[in-house]
């Protein structure tokens, strides 16, 4: 696969080619496998997210290895389904809702880098807008380790 860098707008990919510089277009005809991992990159990072801003602990832990590693901002890493089951139903449950707009994404070699920016609404109902970023390492059987990075000191203040 000559694929090596990917960013995101909307429904659009740009791809850089390794073999034909930052100048080359993507060419989907040319390279069918590098369409096919972005497709299937684009989809991945979509319904993880839409899982995660619909609260549904069942459908976001389908995308987790089962010895899954997840860290959520300062805090310890926990890991395993289990664990990780029992920390975000807690998150989900101390906030009313949140809504993640990802503004880039990134495959590695071994896995995806995105950011954007995510609104948390609070019991009370007011809203707390942060930056944030998030590092997916890959193996064959989902996210092997999931790493979140975002300010929320004042989420609870």
């Amino acid at each position: 696969m000559n694929c090596f860098f990917r960013q995101f707008f909307g429904d659009v990919a740009i791809t850089l080619s390794k073999e034909h510089g930052p100048e080359s277009r993507f060419d989907p005809d040319a390279d069918p496998e590098c369409r096919l991992t972005i497709g299937r990159t684009f989809m991945m990072i979509s319904d993880l997210f839409a899982a995660i801003d619909g609260k549904d602990v069942k459908n976001f832990l389908t995308f987790l290895s089962s010895d899954c590693v997840f860290r959520f901002g300062n805090l310890p890493a926990v890991k395993g389904r289990e664990e990780i089951r029992n920390f975000v139903t807690g998150f989900f449950d101390s906030i009313d809702s949140l809504s993640h707009e990802i503004e880039q994404s990134w495959d590695t070699p071994d896995g995806l880098v995105c950011h954007g920016r995510v609104s948390y609404t609070r019991k009370d109902g007011s809203v707390l807008t942060v930056p944030f970023a998030n590092i997916f390492k890959l193996d064959n059987s989902g996210i092997a380790e999931y790493l979140v990075f975002a300010d929320t000191s004042q989420l609870y203040q």
